[in-house]
């Protein structure tokens, strides 16, 4: 992984809370914030119950985005990523270990619970496959000198 990826992928594990879109029913985005998330490079993993509307959304469009922005930034050398990719429910025992492992990293209260309790009978499991990042890093200048594509 090159530094200026690795600088990424740092950036994607510190960020405390994702906002993650979804496409509802009326083909417009629906936008919710997300604590039980983990990073692995650049693909993420999520937890949610099995009755919200994000799963009924991605059951009809797996298309989905999110945004990774760290609180408090100074504008001037403000940065957030976006990562825009496929939604895939996990489903076999291997890859919803790894979630829970990814998402248990950064995430002590999911991992105990998890621990304790196993994977609740009421919960998925999502891992998204990154398709597009986009970086926006005030750092660079504003306009279009501030934002980079990644097509993966």
């Amino acid at each position: 992984m090159s530094v200026e990826n690795q600088e990424i992928a740092e950036y994607l594990t510190a960020t405390k809370y994702i906002v993650l879109a979804t496409v509802n029913e009326g083909d417009a985005p629906a936008l919710r914030v997300l604590g039980a998330f983990g990073v692995k490079g650049f693909q993420f993993f999520y937890s949610t119950k099995k009755d919200t509307n994000k799963v009924q959304h991605t059951d009809q469009n797996p298309q989905v985005t999110a945004l990774f922005q760290h609180e408090n930034q100074n504008p001037a050398q403000f940065v957030n990523v976006s990562i825009t990719g496929k939604a895939v429910r996990l489903t076999n025992e291997i890859e919803i270990d790894e979630a829970v492992s990814v998402i248990g990293n950064r995430n002590a209260k999911f991992r105990e619970n998890v621990r304790l309790n196993g994977i609740a009978a009421n919960q998925y499991l999502y891992r998204v496959d990154p398709q597009e990042i986009r970086i926006l890093d005030r750092r660079n200048g504003a306009g279009p000198d501030s934002i980079k594509v990644l097509s993966i």
